[in-house]
């Protein structure tokens, strides 16, 4: 939810509510831009919560990253 999403993005300490929204959907558009561009669709979406209609619930789908954004394991 939008809560637990301040605490990721680590803004929750922002006394602003607008300051607060607008860095999540900065951060949102961002990330969704990455994804369009390398997996041809979003990573992250809004969803309202069915039992409560104001409250906001972030999923993140379901993705391979791309080759180049793995890391090499070494193998002996």
């Amino acid at each position: 939810d939008t809560s637990q999403m301040d605490e990721l993005l680590d803004v929750s300490d922002l006394p602003s509510e607008e300051t607060k929204r607008s860095r999540r959907a900065r951060v949102i558009s961002d990330v969704n831009a990455w994804g369009w561009s390398e997996i041809d669709r979003p990573v992250l979406t809004r969803q309202r919560d069915d039992e409560e209609r104001r409250r906001t619930l972030y999923v993140v789908e379901e993705f391979t990253l791309p080759s180049w954004a793995t890391p090499k394991l070494n193998r002996e």
